[in-house]
């Protein structure tokens, strides 16, 4: 016969709540002119399939009002979801940087997210593309 296993039923608890839904999260990718002001945001989904996202133009008005709107959209989703006893933890926005654009640009796309309602906000660099294999 085999040897006893000492496995068995396990009281750990697995780590996942069905009440507990996932944040919405998007990406603002900036890329900086030459001269290190903003070129062009680009705002979309971080888990949708088409990672196109929505052309905002350079102007952070711009990224100011549409995050507001995401925003506001998400808090009526999360306090939709406290009435059925579900949580949804707050929104994520992570703004993409291009290496080159000057600091009080990134301050200002900051507070964007802020002014918008966002707590939890991640500036980031663009991620550089991966080396070609050989």
């Amino acid at each position: 016969l085999p040897p006893a296993n000492d496995g068995g039923p396990s009281s750990a608890t697995p780590d996942f709540d069905p009440l507990k839904e996932k944040p919405m999260k998007w990406v603002a990718r900036v890329i900086p002119t030459d001269k290190g002001a903003i070129g062009n945001i680009t705002l979309r989904d971080a888990e949708a399939a088409d990672q196109t996202g929505t052309d905002l133009g350079a102007d952070p008005k711009r990224l100011l009002d549409e995050t507001k709107k995401l925003y506001n959209a998400e808090q009526k989703r999360i306090e939709a979801a406290k009435a059925r006893g579900a949580t949804i933890p707050p929104p994520k926005l992570t703004i993409e940087i291009g290496d080159s654009l000057l600091q009080g640009y990134v301050i200002q796309l900051f507070d964007a997210g802020v002014q918008a309602g966002f707590t939890e906000i991640a500036p980031v660099p663009i991620p550089k593309p991966a080396p070609p294999k050989k």
